[in-house]
């Protein structure tokens, strides 16, 4: 209601099922060892390790940062909700169009309990690999786990992180989301950080014949299999460890699409899509989003057979998903250091007058103190440049059709569609920024509506 939009999902989760959601969608550990063929090829060992210290380190302050907006605004509309409150007027409806384009593009009541049993699987099975790996595993000298360029390969280290923001675009279904949400940002970074660091060392110094991991691409796609074998000696036990990546890899699909569902229920609440009357629907019995849920399934399975004709498709797939959302980060937090540094956002208070606009925002109940607040806020906008210029590089020389990196491609076709879409055909006229559903209310009506919604 502070944001001028009627409260029409369940709220569900609380911290520990969102904290669970957000680990599970993140799986980072499990991610390292997928997402390791590019950093490897293009960065050796080194590559690896030293690559996923810097999108580490990067990854907290982008979302220390994306935690102030999410504190600031909790809605699920996240990214492009954000750029239409803090973007000049002159061009803030079509650059929220755009971002939510770029962001869209990158269930249900049991889903909080759901994930909270994922997260106890997610810390216990990352103790069964890497107890496995280390004890029984071959172990490689410091001297060997060296290398010189690893640039190339650090979008792949990228997206094992990625997806924090999963959680902000279940704002609307959880519990006081303006301090849950960027707790439980910060906590499942930290938490699936410091897993994924110490698996990505394990998987270093055990890697044993780095030229049969690496080989084992063109059999099991993954290296990280061919590891798991060298260390336990048997296919079986090999086989086991790497379920454990499926179970969590199915776990974390579930929290995409419930977030990227709501990502795309909230574009068609604000009218920006083809086909909002109907995608903006909900079920009456538990007010699912059921049209959006779909389509995302079925856009999901279509891009699902783009690996099936090249074997490098998995990559550009990596490297497009990082573009877009990088993109749309760095956006929110451009325009957040800019209205910072010109002095424009009042101070949190419960009494203070609700964010209805452009020339009244203010800071949610979690922030980061100044100085350390813009300094981050600034690292998280050159860092977020940097990952996302390298996101276009190619993975390998000399290119081929079959090599080639077609990510810029395909992210310039989407941003080009969305400007000829909102200029030539109904976005334009459709899409005039978040639509204000409600009067906005005050911290008292907020109250009230707190009070009827615990009776």
């Amino acid at each position: 209601m502070r944001l001028g939009k009627k409260p029409l999902l369940k709220r569900s989760f609380g911290f520990m099922s969102l904290l669970g959601f957000s680990c599970a969608v993140l799986i980072t550990w499990e991610g390292i060892l997928v997402t390791s063929i590019g950093a490897l090829l293009n960065g050796g060992p080194a590559g690896v390790v030293w690559g996923f210290l810097i999108v580490l380190l990067g990854t907290m302050s982008t979302f220390a940062t994306i935690g102030e907006l999410a504190s600031m605004a909790p809605v699920s509309g996240g990214q492009y909700h954000w750029v239409a409150i803090m973007a000049s007027a002159s061009c803030r409806n079509f650059l929220s169009y755009i971002t939510a384009w770029v962001t869209v593009f990158g269930w249900h009541r049991f889903l909080a309990r759901f994930e909270g049993a994922v997260l106890v699987l997610h810390l216990v099975g990352f103790f069964c690999v890497l107890i496995l790996m280390v004890y029984l595993g071959p172990h490689a000298s410091a001297k060997e786990v060296q290398g010189l360029s690893f640039l190339v390969g650090m979008p792949s280290s990228v997206f094992c992180l990625m997806g924090a923001d999963s959680a902000v675009h279940m704002s609307e279904e959880i519990i006081s989301a303006a301090t849950v949400v960027p707790k439980a940002l910060m906590y499942s970074i930290i938490i699936n950080g410091a897993l994924a660091w110490a698996m990505v060392i394990a998987m270093i110094f055990c890697i044993g014949d780095l030229e049969a991991a690496l080989g084992a691409t063109k059999t099991v796609f993954y290296p990280f299999v061919e590891i798991f074998y060298q260390a336990v000696n048997s296919r079986a036990g090999a086989a086991i460890m790497a379920s454990i990546i499926l179970v969590m890899s199915i776990a974390s699909i579930v929290g995409v699409y419930a977030a990227s569902s709501r990502m795309l229920w909230s574009f068609a609440r604000d009218r920006g899509v083809p086909f909002h009357e109907c995608l903006v629907k909900l079920t009456k019995r538990i007010s699912l989003p059921i049209y959006t849920v779909l389509v995302t399934l079925l856009f999901s399975m279509l891009l699902a057979l783009i690996p099936l004709g090249s074997s490098v498709a998995f990559n550009n797939i990596i490297s497009l998903s990082v573009a877009g959302l990088y993109a749309s980060y760095l956006i929110v937090a451009a325009l957040l250091l800019w209205r910072r540094v010109r002095g424009e956002m009042q101070p949190f208070s419960t009494s203070s007058t609700p964010i209805s606009s452009p020339d009244n925002l203010c800071w949610g109940p979690w922030k980061i103190p100044e100085p350390l607040g813009t300094i981050n806020n600034a690292f998280a906008c050159v860092y977020l440049l940097f990952i996302w210029f390298w996101s276009f590089w190619l993975p390998s020389t000399p290119t081929t059709p079959e090599t080639m990196n077609f990510s810029v491609l395909v992210f310039g076709a989407t941003v080009l569609f969305s400007i000829v879409y909102y200029y030539v055909f109904k976005g334009r006229m459709a899409f005039t920024g978040p639509v204000q559903e409600v009067e906005v209310g005050t911290m008292e009506d907020l109250q009230v509506c707190k009070d009827a919604e615990e009776r």
